[in-house]
């Protein structure tokens, strides 16, 4: 079986609770670095983490954060916030295991993590009441990455995508 033929159905996406998110993220954080991929785990995984500690000394709310698992094992992460005055939910982080940044057989492909973790994302914003509409703002050198994920340039900064209504490029279903 090669990694395109693993479907998104392979794929489970589970929230975290607000009471058990760091200590899931970091047994994570564990699981995914290995010395060769420690600067790239740390880089990701630690902005989310960032984000859970200064929630949890009140410093900011809770982020939303939602996990995706293919065989029992966590493969992508996509963390971020309802926003009530743009009627969306904001993406701040969409990260994929690095096993899975290469195509190899047996293994889900990152853009099938990515899609699953994306549409997790407009299930949210669908049960807040949004409608199913998401925002990023795309770190430098990954608009691409958004753009065919569905999301397009609505200002300077910001990318917007409106739910299941968004026509997904050729080859990426």
């Amino acid at each position: 079986m090669n990694a395109s033929a693993i479907h998104k159905d392979a794929i489970e996406v589970r929230w975290l609770s607000e009471h058990f998110m760091r200590k899931e993220l970091c047994a994570i954080t564990c699981r995914w670095a290995t010395r060769a991929e420690r600067d790239v785990v740390d880089c990701n995984l630690g902005c989310i983490l960032s984000d859970v500690w200064a929630a949890e000394h009140r410093l900011a709310p809770f982020p939303e954060v939602a996990v995706a698992f293919y065989e029992q094992c966590a493969v992508g992460i996509v963390c971020g916030t309802t926003l009530s005055t743009q009627r969306c939910f904001f993406i701040d982080h969409l990260v994929v295991h690095p096993r899975y940044n290469v195509t190899k057989t047996g293994f889900p492909a990152m853009h099938v993590i990515q899609e699953c973790l994306v549409e997790a994302a407009i299930d949210h914003s669908q049960a807040c009441g949004y409608h199913g509409w998401l925002a990023c703002c795309p770190e430098p050198g990954t608009e691409a990455m958004w753009r065919r994920l569905g999301f397009s340039k609505a200002d300077s900064f910001i990318y917007r995508r409106m739910g299941y209504f968004t026509q997904m490029p050729a080859g990426i279903h």
